[in-house]
């Protein structure tokens, strides 16, 4: 069957995000110069996002009332991941310069769901699936930084993070678009994918030490 939406068509996405680290980072002997730095650690990320379709088809104005039909996909990445890494610095007085490179090899417990309503006519019902797993998913972190030693113990700080993680299922790619005739149930299912994803941004702050 062609799906036709000869009235309007509308998308919606939502995104959120947030995850956490917890690092060991080795000390050093000196304080200025040129510091190499190991570190250990582990990593949370929880990634959702959700995506809404709604098509109307009213055959030209002739069919009233229209059919309204949704599809609707969820995905929801929970990946945990132990990190090693470096911190690599050149430490001065007045100023630092840093990168901090990191890989962590986690898993992806995801979940998603694929839902259609009135996917063909007013008489087709609300059909929802899900799948749920764990899959691979290895993630590079890239961290540049700069601190502006105002004191011994304040510095203002800038910094660029880009982070590239594999193994990330998203709500756009796990809709299967079948259908199997107007006999059978709606067949617009759930069947996860994955891929990469990247994630990057500034920020801009200050640092205050306690020692």
């Amino acid at each position: 069957n062609v799906f036709l939406y000869d009235s309007s068509f509308q998308m919606s996405q939502s995104t959120q995000m947030f995850g956490a680290e917890a690092n060991w980072v080795a000390n050093s002997t000196y304080e200025e110069g040129f510091i190499t730095r190991p570190m250990v650690g582990f990593r949370y990320i929880d990634f959702h996002e959700a995506l809404n379709q709604v098509g109307v088809f009213n055959q030209g104005g002739q069919l009233d009332p229209p059919l309204v039909t949704y599809i609707n996909s969820d995905a929801n990445n929970r990946v945990s991941a132990p990190q090693l890494g470096l911190r690599l610095e050149m430490v001065h007085r007045w100023l630092t310069i840093g990168v901090e490179p990191k890989v962590a090899f986690g898993v992806n417990r995801y979940d998603a769901s694929v839902g259609t309503f009135h996917l063909r006519s007013p008489g087709d019902p609300a059909v929802n699936t899900t799948q749920s797993g764990s899959h691979f998913a290895p993630i590079g972190d890239f961290l540049f930084y700069g601190k502006l030693n105002l004191r011994d113990n304040f510095s203002l700080t800038g910094s660029y993070q880009i982070m590239v993680a594999n193994g990330i299922s998203r709500p756009a790619n796990n809709i299967y678009y079948n259908d199997n005739g107007a006999s059978n149930p709606a067949a617009i299912v759930a069947n996860a994918s994955f891929q990469q994803m990247v994630w990057q941004g500034f920020s801009v702050g200050a640092e205050w030490r306690f020692r």
